[in-house]
C-alpha cells in the first residue's frame, strides 16, 4: 500500500526541529523525498537529543535495564549538536516499522535499508554502519569535519540555509492540455497507445487505459480515480484524463513495475512481484 507525501511529512515533524542543523535537515528532507518516489518510506526516529537525554540513554544496559545501544556519554553524541539522525522505515501502508536491513519491501530487487544509506551518503552523511567500533545502522550524522571536542568548546559548523524547504509532490491540475513530458506504458508486454505524464521526476500512468489492458474496471469518486476494487490516493487530473503514480497503480494491481530511463517507459507486469 502506497504512503501519501503528505502523511509522510507530518510523521517526520522532528525535521521541523530547528535545534537540528539546517543542513542536516534540508538534505534529509531531499533523501526522503527521493525514497519516497521509490516507494521507501523512511521515518526519522531520532534528531536532536539533549545532554540528560544522552546521559539517560548511556545508562541504559549499564546502571538501567536493557541494551547498551550507545557508548556516548551527554556531549560526545552528534544527536546532542543537532548534526545526527536515527531512521526506521515505514511497511504494511504506515501500521508498522522496521528496522530490517535486508527486506525489499517495495519490490524493486534490492535491500530498501541500504537505498536509505546511498540517498543520504551521497548528500554527505556518514552512516553509523560504517563505524569500526560500534556499528550504529540506524545512524547518520554530518559533522562538517568537526569532532565532538570541537563542538563542545564552541566551535560551529557552518551555518547553513536560513529556510528549509519542504519538498512537495505533483499536485492535480485540471488544465484542458498537458504541458508537462510523457512517458511510454508497457502493460504485460504489449505498449499502450496512451501515454503517462512525468511530473516532479515521478511517473503518472492513464488509468483508464491501463484498466482497460489489464481488464481491471475504472471509475472516479471524491476525487479520486478508481481501479478495481482500490481508489487512487496518487490521482492526478489533466483535462478529461485521470493519472496516478506507476507504484500506486502496480501496488493496486499486485503488478511489478520498472522504469527504463533510457527509453522513457514504465512497464507493469502480472504476476511478477
Amino acid at each position: 500500500m502506497i504512503i501519501t507525501w503528505e502523511w509522510l511529512v507530518k510523521k517526520n515533524s522532528r525535521l521541523n526541529d530547528t535545534n537540528v542543523h539546517p543542513t542536516v535537515r534540508q538534505k534529509a528532507w531531499d533523501a526522503i523525498f527521493e525514497l519516497w518516489n521509490k516507494g521507501i518510506y523512511v521515518l526519522i526516529t531520532q534528531g536532536y537529543r539533549s545532554i540528560a537525554e544522552q546521559n539517560d540513554l548511556y545508562a541504559q544496559g549499564r546502571t538501567k535495564l536493557g541494551k547498551i545501544v550507545t557508548n556516548a556519554k551527554g556531549g560526545q553524541s552528534y544527536h546532542n549538536f543537532g548534526l545526527a539522525l536515527d531512521f526506521a522505515l515505514y511497511i504494511k501502508g504506515g501500521a508498522d516499522i522496521s528496522w530490517d536491513e535486508k527486506a525489499d519491501f517495495n519490490g524493486d530487487r534490492a535491500a530498501d535499508w541500504l537505498q536509505v544509506v546511498q540517498a543520504f551518503k551521497a548528500r554527505g552523511f556518514a552512516w553509523g554502519g560504517d563505524f569500526r567500533s560500534f556499528k550504529d545502522t540506524p545512524h547518520v550524522e554530518m559533522i562538517f569535519g568537526l569532532n565532538y571536542r570541537q563542538l563542545s568548546s564552541g566551535s560551529k559548523p557552518p551555518q547553513g540555509p536560513s529556510i528549509v524547504t519542504i519538498p512537495t509532490e505533483c499536485k492535480q491540475t485540471t488544465s484542458k492540455t498537458n504541458s508537462l513530458p510523457n512517458c511510454f506504458v508497457v502493460v504485460n508486454g504489449a505498449k499502450l497507445l496512451a501515454t503517462g505524464i512525468m511530473c516532479d521526476n515521478l511517473s503518472y500512468l492513464p488509468v483508464r487505459a491501463v484498466g482497460n489492458a489489464t481488464g481491471v474496471p475504472v471509475g472516479f469518486e471524491n476525487g479520486k480515480a478508481l481501479l478495481g476494487k482500490g481508489a487512487l490516493q496518487t490521482t492526478l487530473v489533466v483535462g478529461d484524463t485521470g493519472y496516478a503514480h506507476a507504484r500506486e497503480i502496480a501496488d493496486v494491481l499486485g503488478y511489478k513495475v520498472d522504469w527504463d530511463g533510457k527509453t522513457q517507459t514504465v512497464s507493469l507486469t502480472k504476476g511478477a512481484r
